[in-house]
């Protein structure tokens, strides 16, 4: 049990797309058996694997022997051929069972624990997401990237009912550096969203790329962390009626921060097209700022409860009449 849950956490690192994924029984950064690590810029993740059995007192006794391992650990992998090029280190306790209040303040700043809702949870996100999995882990750990680089689109601002509106175009590739999908299935977090289906990405990238097609609606996402806009006035000058609608054109820039905004609703249009191998996919979008997530889950409910199935004559009338065509 406990091996096969080391190669699934290793699995997960790798399929994440963490770089120079490592561990196992035969593995050691010194003297210490490492049971799974791997690195994501400047940082290197070691992993301890933890499974049923070692829940209470003797998982609170192993997180402090860890705690007491790290400057060890440390000075091994600075002195390693391939993880010396790592700065910062980052080390997790990864269980299959249910942790506690008195687990997580033993284990303090120093070390991050990951439960059983935890692992599974990005378990079967992995198999669906790929590589787009480690910026959500990342977020969820509160890390930041190396690079502090603001992702700008150009955009039209409207404000309305206190909220803003951003409508762009966006590369989802790129926008799912930020964006992420809310879990509503862990219980510390209360979402409405739907769990990502596999075989809808798949469906989608094929559309997009055996078939050419294209989705003119605009996936939503909402902004948790403040987004920066800058107007361009020469713009707003030239069409002075935008502000009496409280309309603004400029440029939106993303906030430098994994999990920065959570997708609404096109989840599946946006992770089916980042599968697709093209030099650019843009994407119609729209994100909201200052949206409670009260009103994000009725508008969730809204966009997929309230639409009406299109009448079949209708379709006859826009398709014409085939006999005719030619």
């Amino acid at each position: 049990i406990a091996d096969d849950f080391e190669k699934k956490m290793r699995s997960l690192l790798k399929r994440s797309g963490f770089e120079n994924v490592n561990g196992g029984a035969k593995f050691f950064l010194g003297d210490n058996q490492i049971d799974a690590c791997g690195g994501d810029d400047d940082t290197l993740f070691v992993v301890e694997c933890k499974t049923s059995g070692r829940t209470g007192a003797r998982l609170r006794k192993e997180i402090r022997e860890l705690r007491g391992q790290i400057p060890s650990i440390k000075a091994a992998a600075r002195r390693h051929e391939v993880y010396r090029a790592y700065r910062n280190f980052v080390f997790i306790i990864a269980t299959d069972f249910q942790i506690h209040r008195r687990d997580l303040k033993t284990a303090g700043r120093t070390i991050r624990l990951w439960d059983r809702a935890f692992t599974t949870y990005y378990d079967q996100l992995v198999s669906k997401l790929g590589e787009y999995t480690k910026f959500s882990i990342l977020g969820e750990l509160g890390l930041k990237p190396e690079q502090s680089h603001d992702e700008c689109v150009p955009c039209i601002k409207h404000t309305v009912r206190k909220m803003n509106l951003f409508l762009f175009a966006g590369d989802p590739r790129t926008i799912l550096r930020w964006a992420y999908v809310a879990r509503r299935e862990v219980g510390s977090e209360h979402y409405y969203q739907r769990f990502v289906e596999a075989g809808k990405l798949n469906g989608i990238a094929k559309y997009i790329k055996d078939e050419g097609g294209y989705f003119p609606n605009a996936a939503v996402l909402a902004f948790n962390k403040k987004p920066r806009f800058r107007r361009i006035n020469g713009i707003a000058n030239r069409y002075p009626d935008w502000a009496k609608g409280r309309v603004e054109f400029g440029l939106l820039y993303f906030p430098a921060a994994y999990r920065s905004c959570l997708i609404i609703d096109g989840q599946h249009r946006m992770f089916g097209a980042a599968r697709v191998s093209k030099p650019s996919i843009m994407m119609p979008m729209v994100a909201l700022e200052r949206a409670t997530i009260e009103h994000q889950a009725q508008l969730f409910l809204d966009i997929n409860s309230n639409q009406k199935q299109v009448p079949s004559d209708l379709l006859w009338d826009l398709e014409g009449d085939p006999g005719r065509i030619g």
